[in-house]
């Protein structure tokens, strides 16, 4: 798949991320309201974003798609988990979904990721590499 470092993207396509990132029907089950620039945001394509924050012994990671997209979750999914594990290295990934967006919580857990905790409205999961040991 293409992807493209946000920090490597033309004026338009950062634009076009922030569009997609703002749009309604993508901001509603935003955990983090705003886009961190100091994050690892990566473009896939024409089909969404991941955000990886960089932490010593995991990473958490933030998923958006094209709100003109439908059915891209897997491939967004696939992705990273490819990026963390294989290019990054990392032995383990935290995300953060709000409890009522069931779409989102039925992707993480068909790539294996359990609940952790929840705090209010927010469900904390998490995913080892199946190489690593907890």
């Amino acid at each position: 798949m293409k992807y493209t470092k946000f920090q490597d993207l033309s004026l338009k396509e950062k634009k076009e991320v922030l569009e997609w990132r703002n749009h309604p029907e993508i901001r509603k089950w935003m955990v983090d309201k705003k886009l961190n620039i100091n994050n690892e945001i990566i473009k896939l394509g024409d089909i969404g974003v991941i955000t990886i924050k960089h932490f010593k012994e995991y990473v958490y990671l933030g998923i958006f798609k094209n709100p003109l997209k439908h059915g891209v979750g897997g491939k967004i999914m696939e992705f990273a988990l490819k990026y963390i594990f294989e290019v990054l290295k990392k032995r383990k990934i935290i995300i953060y979904v709000q409890e009522n967006n069931i779409r989102a919580i039925h992707l993480y857990e068909k790539f294996c990721f359990e609940k952790v905790d929840s705090y209010k409205n927010i469900v904390k999961m998490r995913k080892y590499d199946t190489f690593f040991n907890k």
